[in-house]
């Protein structure tokens, strides 16, 4: 068991619990009200946050991320957006100029691209430097059996810090909202492969143990070795795999997505 669990779980309480006897006995000659008031009071307080902390998804999730606003391991990110639209006389490399043109627009000055690779028919490249991070993104084309009918898939990838991953849920989150500007997304009704449905993607690595994962094998006995699993659950149209050190999020709308990463990126070590 890990020392600052060792404080947390044994020692925190067993001082309390002697700072509350020795308070609670000593009588009001010695100890003065209000400090036997104080001191029983915060006894309860960190019981029932304990208590919450083994019960509660919501409390264990938001103890972590607060956690994580000290921790300086990293998060690797991969998002995928994949989606189709039907335009004629289309061009591969004036729409990827026209996608960093949005970015820099919508991020002002904060935003420096460069590396960018746009030669090619169906395949660019370029790199955003954004707060202290560089993000390697990749964009490329395909077709359908229809010549009109174009594919696009949009790939993300950064490593940044436990502490940074929450203002980069909202970053991504704005990228994501720039990437299908101006161009007319195949309606569900009209999709003929499954390649052309729109789709979003997430993956993430963590540096260790994700929150999710933790709280899964948190009450497994210690004496227990090795423990690991995969587990896979679907609620609605959202596909969730989570491991020990990994994260995969799919659904084809943008919004559980952004919900998935504000819930159970992680945000702290658990374990």
């Amino acid at each position: 068991m890990k020392k600052n669990k060792i404080f947390l779980v044994f020692i925190l309480p067993t001082i309390i619990l002697f700072t509350v006897i020795i308070t609670s006995t000593l009588g009001e000659e010695v100890v003065p009200t209000w400090l036997q008031n104080i001191s029983a009071i915060i006894s309860a307080i960190i019981a029932y946050f304990l208590f919450l902390k083994d019960h509660s998804i919501k409390v264990f999730l938001g103890w972590n991320r607060f956690k994580g606003i000290f921790k300086k391991d990293t998060v690797a990110w991969k998002g995928t957006y994949k989606f189709s639209f039907y335009e004629e006389d289309y061009n591969f490399i004036e729409d990827v100029k026209s996608l960093i043109q949005r970015l820099n627009l919508t991020f002002n000055e904060e935003i420096n691209i460069r590396d960018i690779n746009n030669n090619n028919e169906n395949y660019a490249t370029f790199t955003i430097m954004l707060k202290g991070y560089n993000r390697m993104i990749r964009v490329s084309h395909g077709q359908s059996d229809d010549e009109n009918i174009h594919k696009l898939t949009i790939n993300y990838e950064v490593s940044i810090s436990y502490s940074d991953s929450r203002t980069e849920i909202q970053r991504y989150n704005k990228f994501l909202e720039l990437l299908n500007k101006g161009h007319k997304i195949i309606g569900k009704e009209l999709i003929t492969d499954n390649s052309e449905k729109e789709l979003y993607i997430i993956h993430l690595s963590f540096a260790k143990y994700n929150p999710f994962y933790g709280l899964s094998i948190k009450n497994i006995d210690e004496s227990a070795k090795d423990v690991e699993f995969n587990l896979k659950f679907k609620m609605d149209n959202l596909i969730i795999t989570t491991s020990k050190n990994t994260l995969k999020a799919v659904s084809e709308n943008k919004e559980q997505l952004i919900n998935v990463l504000d819930d159970y990126i992680a945000l702290s070590t658990v374990g």
